[in-house]
């Protein structure tokens, strides 16, 4: 069945009184904007830092993980047998060579 207006005046009037808060605010901001400028040039500043930092440390935590990751492997084909244990050194970043 349809249910008419809600008689609860509280809840029908706050989507009112967020939008004209939200009104009032950007009204703000068009008017003063010159003098607001600096303080949200240095908002988004630091927000950029923010996310720098955190997609930093997830690229990180990716990393540890995948060495993790790879580290179980060789433990789990270790105990079936799966690998043959040789001794590897590493001479550069990027080149390995086996003894």
């Amino acid at each position: 069945m349809l249910q008419g207006p809600s008689n609860n005046r509280k809840s029908s009037l706050l989507p009112w009184a967020i939008g004209a808060g939200g009104i009032i605010v950007l009204l703000a901001i068009i008017k003063y904007r010159k003098q607001l400028r600096p303080f949200l040039v240095m908002g988004m500043k630091k927000s950029y830092a923010v996310k720098e930092w955190t997609l930093t440390e997830f690229e990180k935590a990716r990393e540890d993980f995948s060495d993790m990751w790879a580290e179980a492997v060789h433990h789990y084909e270790k105990e079936k047998g799966l690998v043959t244990t040789q001794a590897t050194t590493m001479t550069s970043e990027n080149e390995t060579t086996v003894n």
